[in-house]
């Protein structure tokens, strides 16, 4: 009796593996056609979001600096002038601006190898996720 029971379990776990990786089997193109779609649309995302914050900062700083430039240099020479605080928050800027655009050129290649070679990138994809 306990060896029927035991075989009718076995039977019912073989079956349940069988249909499991005849679905996975099936779904699979269609999972990393997905994948590959998210991924192109979260790189070109990325990069958008970078490169408009890039702009943003860029014409922040030219129009600061501009400022800068009517501004006089009037007053204590001990304690920073206006002039020079609208200058160096200027160049503050104009430095997260640059970091904004290489964010923004490095995934540019991710996107890249996303558009141009897809299998190369799930492949790359599935040795991560294993690491």
């Amino acid at each position: 009796m306990k060896t029927e029971e035991a075989e009718k379990i076995l039977k019912f776990i073989a079956d349940s593996l069988i249909e499991t990786k005849d679905f996975a089997l099936s779904e699979a193109p269609e999972l990393i056609q997905q994948l590959i779609l998210w991924k192109r649309v979260q790189s070109l995302a990325t990069i958008g979001l970078f490169l408009i914050i890039a702009l943003f900062l860029l014409i922040l700083g030219r129009f600061m600096w501009s400022k800068s430039k009517t501004l006089s240099d009037e007053g204590d020479s001990s304690v920073p002038s206006d002039k020079e605080l609208e200058q160096i928050f200027s160049g503050i800027v104009h430095i997260f601006s640059i970091i904004c655009f290489s964010i923004s050129f490095t995934n540019f290649f991710n996107s890249l190898q996303i558009w141009l070679a897809p299998k190369i990138y799930v492949l790359e994809y599935c040795v991560n996720m294993l690491k």
